[in-house]
């Protein structure tokens, strides 16, 4: 569970309420359901109008992923692909069949196999790294949606103020509640943007950063056994790779 995500919002919307209702603001300018409408409706609507169906459907994983990422252990790659060169220098390439049928991780499973159908080191590199290519794009389609979002709650936070706004003429008389009501619709387009969605998008973003890694470590490890690297010197390259990134 992503407990600083989860925290970090339920602490800013605190803080929010407690700002607001603190120093006695009305209840009511801050609720009602054209609010709700124009603000969460207006953004959702305009995120799906532009966002393929294939990637809408992924929304609830995607908020899954969010608020409780997959784990990824870079050192256990790490491990793991030492124990895969051991194999193949103490019993040959064609061994880590065996290993590949009992890799958990797809993409390491894809990487063994294709040691053992004697692929290339450079061919072997070009089909990892294009299929880490397609994987980044799939993740960052979710960090993009939230990214809409972003940038849509804020607007349609300022068309439902000008669309208040506009109906106070005829009837305006010193009633500021009407105005507050107008402008908190723009207090919930800034919220929502800053308080939920660029949270999630940041969220998304560093869940893909991690699995990213994990990739790269597999695609420069199992490119080492291919080229007949030992075991020790190919966990120092990829220790070095850890060491020297942000992700420990």
């Amino acid at each position: 569970m992503n407990k600083t995500l989860i925290v970090g919002v339920a602490v800013l919307l605190v803080l929010v309420i407690c700002g607001l209702f603190g120093g006695g603001a009305n209840f009511i300018w801050y609720c009602g359901l054209p609010l709700v409408v124009i603000v969460g409706g207006g953004s959702v609507a305009a995120t799906l109008a532009t966002t393929p169906l294939s990637e809408v459907k992924n929304f609830k994983k995607w908020l899954k992923i969010a608020f409780v990422p997959p784990k990824y252990d870079p050192r256990g790659v790490i491990d793991e692909i030492e124990e895969y060169a051991v194999v193949a220098c103490g019993k040959g390439l064609l061994r880590l069949e065996e290993s590949a049928d009992k890799a958990k991780n797809p993409f390491m499973k894809q990487a063994l196999t294709l040691i053992v159908d004697a692929t290339d080191s450079d061919k072997t590199r070009e089909l990892l790294e294009d299929a880490q290519a397609c994987i980044a794009e799939r993740h960052q389609a979710g960090a993009a949606v939230f990214g809409k979002l972003v940038s849509l709650a804020p607007c349609f936070g300022l068309i439902g103020t000008l669309i208040g706004l506009a109906k106070l003429p005829p009837m305006f008389a010193g009633d500021w509640g009407s105005v507050a009501i107008a402008v908190a619709v723009t207090f919930y387009g800034a919220l929502l943007a800053n308080a939920v969605f660029a949270p999630i998008v940041s969220a998304l973003t560093a869940t893909h950063k991690n699995e990213d890694f994990c990739l790269t470590l597999i695609v420069e490890g199992v490119v080492s056994i291919t080229n007949g690297g030992t075991p020790k010197m190919i966990r120092e390259n990829l220790e070095m790779m850890l060491t020297q990134s942000k992700i420990v």
